[in-house]
């Protein structure tokens, strides 16, 4: 890691990479499923709130992703 100057991009890339790779895991396998025995009014107040949070955090981690890839 002395010599190699590249090893900072490469780990932020794999980091951020997995993580995209959880948010989306989790979103599908755990939330999926909880979201579809909930009542409309309930999946419309999880909604609401989670939306926001989710919005901001995919493109960051998204764009750190690739910008570190590169």
């Amino acid at each position: 890691m002395a010599l190699d100057a590249t090893w900072p991009p490469d780990f932020i890339h794999v980091v951020f990479g997995s993580a995209w790779t959880i948010i989306d895991l989790f979103a599908g396998l755990i939330l999926g499923p909880i979201l579809g025995s909930l009542s409309i009014p309930a999946r419309i107040g999880f909604t609401v709130k989670f939306m926001p949070k989710i919005v901001v955090l995919t493109p960051a981690v998204v764009t750190a992703t690739l910008v570190a890839g590169s």
